[in-house]
């Protein structure tokens, strides 16, 4: 069919639609399939032109055919009509948008139409940032009705790109790049518009980079300086208050930023100001806060906190970092977070606290920190515990005492390693002070807690102090440890110091073994009444009848361990054979022997044949053994050289509270 043909065609089937009387929808229907097939631009001219008196029915039928046929004209007419629209018709549109943007080009530049309005509203409700540029056209060349609503759709974009109410923006990154940079042109040519809706756009974009915008308002003779400074001082827009951090580190915008920043928090807005609150890691922004004198107005108390989000909240802690506020009083509200569920916060609550008691070294930074060592979050229990364990903290015995049951398991072997050396520390240094009582209930909790405690203890009975050995001999003896320490007891009773004899044998009535038994019975024969009374207090307690090998025969056995410990009995009633059979232990061709023969020497302090050790300690062919040669030459020559009594130092924490009942255990 030829287009002059065509064209009759369609006014014959419209005039007659006008003239007849039959039914409305027949002539509709009968139009809109008579046209179908027409490939003419007449056709889609009138369809478009259609739009705007069709109604209903009528209405419907005309879209769907422009639809079905897509051409330029008809679909140019969906735009302009676009207001028109049914609404399944618009999402339509909406949805198509992508495949627009030639109708769309066209119909912004239709002046006296509802077309640049149109096409700003699908921009905004298909979120069409590569078309931001249309809207920046009508912002500059618009009536003022579309500079308004280009301004609104900037600002909802910017919304769009990221995120409203806490939750992630709906436009991809790339896409967002197109807004950010018509944005970016508004604000150099804002001089060409000076509409304020810019202004918030761009502080809606502002995590974006916003390059140009921070050049621009940076220079203090820009006309968008002063408007964006009235907008931070009243604070009246989301947009203004979540980019007032990032604005001010821009010279010109700090003092109206903190201004801003005062108005929020009297009006309780503050929790938007800090959903960008890593810009506090600025440089140019911490460098404004330490600039001022006092923080007067700039902190909001922890009751604002009950409306933030979980990100507003840990930057109110950064905040509180940042802010000119004297140590003190920070310490005085991080000690307050303990109670807030947010583990991020109370951990980085946590870090500040730190940092301030590295700092300043006051006893009530350590203080706050002991609130956190029973979090319920097991990483922030143990960093609290580890600060506390590092810098000694007067009240670190009672935390670790009561963190032993800690709910955590790497809270309670940290707390019980490190109670192991303290809790001895304090027990040993208040021995001679601490009645009956406290001396069992104590020690009793310390075993308890401790799976070093014997270690502990071994480690003080080896040492040549006499005064040192009789405590930890007291120590065994009280507690009902002699098991544990025997062999070490068996060869004190051969101590050439009768006291230090007395409390061993004292002592071995705590150990159920025949040799054991043996010797307190033994004892019950020396010279000395000490050892004697302390004998008679042994047996009773041990009950065993057992008698002694005879201990020539053992001192020439091969049992290296026997054959010392005979030696050692030999000392009290026959040193000078003791002595001989201990030279010739110490040359024995079994280097087992030569090392029992060495520990022997270290344990009596026998100084009688210091002279034997040295040359072991040179020529011996073992070098295990040289190794403890030279040891026990060491600890021979500090016996000789050490004459001073212990001296026991008070513990800062005091006697009173030293240790933990044994019920508390």
């Amino acid at each position: 069919m030829r287009k002059d043909d065509a064209g009759r065609k369609f006014a014959v089937l419209r005039e007659g639609e006008a003239t007849s009387g039959g039914s409305r929808m027949t002539s509709n229907a009968a139009i809109m399939e008579a046209v179908v097939g027409i490939d003419d631009v007449v056709v889609d001219r009138a369809l478009a032109a259609s739009l705007g008196t069709a109604s209903g029915d009528e209405l419907v039928g005309v879209c769907h055919t422009i639809l079905r046929r897509r051409k330029g004209e008809g679909v140019l007419g969906l735009i302009l009509y676009y207001h028109r629209l049914p609404g399944e018709v618009r999402e339509q549109v909406l949805g198509m948008v992508d495949r627009l943007f030639t109708p769309l080009r066209q119909a912004a530049s239709r002046r006296n139409t509802d077309g640049p309005a149109n096409v700003l509203e699908i921009i905004r409700r298909a979120k069409a940032t590569k078309l931001s540029y249309l809207v920046g056209e009508q912002l500059r060349h618009g009536t003022d009705v579309l500079r308004d609503t280009a301004a609104y759709v900037f600002v909802e974009l910017a919304k769009d790109c990221v995120g409203r109410h806490g939750d992630e923006g709906s436009i991809e990154a790339d896409d967002a790049a197109y807004l950010v940079k018509v944005v970016d042109e508004a604000m150099v040519l804002f001089d060409t518009h000076r509409h304020p809706g810019v202004l918030v756009a761009m502080c809606g974009l502002i995590s974006k980079g916003m390059r140009e915008s921070m050049h621009v308002l940076s220079v203090g003779t820009h006309s968008a300086v002063i408007p964006m400074e009235r907008l931070l001082r009243q604070a009246e827009d989301e947009e203004v208050r979540r980019a007032t951090l990032p604005l001010m580190g821009v010279g010109t915008l700090s003092n109206a930023a903190l201004e801003g920043v005062r108005t929020m928090i009297a009006i309780g807005r503050f929790g938007d100001c800090l959903d960008h609150w890593e810009a506090l890691r600025m440089e140019k922004v911490s460098g404004r806060l330490k600039t001022l004198r006092t923080c007067e107005g700039l902190w909001p108390g922890w009751g604002a906190a009950e409306g933030m989000t979980s990100k507003q909240r840990r930057g109110l802690i950064a905040w509180l970092d940042a802010i000119p506020m004297r140590w003190i009083e920070k310490v005085d509200h991080l000690k307050q977070l303990s109670r807030w569920d947010d583990k991020m916060m109370r951990l980085m609550g946590l870090r500040m606290l730190i940092r301030l008691a590295t700092e300043y070294k006051e006893e009530v930074a350590h203080d706050a920190i002991a609130m956190f060592s029973g979090d319920d979050d097991e990483q922030i229990a143990r960093i609290a515990l580890w600060h506390l364990i590092s810098c000694k903290y007067k009240g670190l015995a009672k935390i670790l005492a009561s963190l032993v049951n800690s709910q955590h398991e790497s809270v309670r072997v940290l707390a019980g390693r490190h109670l192991g050396p303290l809790g001895f520390k304090r027990l040993w240094d208040h021995w001679d002070v601490m009645d009956v009582n406290k001396r069992m209930a104590a020690g009793r909790a310390l075993i308890k807690i401790s799976p070093d405690f014997h270690v502990h203890l071994e480690g003080q009975l080896r040492k040549a102090n006499v005064q040192i050995k009789l405590r930890a001999i007291s120590m065994i003896d009280l507690l009902g440890q002699g098991q544990f320490f025997g062999q070490k007891l068996i060869q004190l009773t051969y101590h050439m110091d009768n006291q230090v004899r007395a409390s061993a044998i004292k002592a071995l009535g705590t150990v159920e073994s025949q040799e054991a038994a043996k010797i307190i019975e033994s004892a019950l024969s020396h010279s000395n009444d000490r050892v004697r009374a302390n004998a008679v207090e042994a047996v009773a307690v041990s009950q065993s009848p057992e008698v002694l090998m005879k201990l020539l025969e053992l001192a020439k056995g091969d049992a290296n361990r026997a054959r010392a410990n005979a030696i050692g009995v030999l000392m009290q009633n026959q040193p000078e054979e003791a002595l001989n059979e201990l030279k010739r232990m110490l040359i024995d061709k079994r280097a087992t022997h030569r090392t029992s023969a060495l520990w022997l020497v270290e344990v009596l302090g026998l100084v009688e044949v210091a002279k034997d050790v040295v040359e072991m300690s040179v020529s011996d062919p073992s070098k295990i053994v040289q190794e403890r040669a030279n040891r026990v030459v060491h600890e021979l020559m500090r016996m000789m050289n050490d004459t001073a009594e212990l001296e026991l130092t008070e513990d800062q924490a005091g006697v009173g509270e030293a240790f933990m009942t044994e019920g508390e255990a």
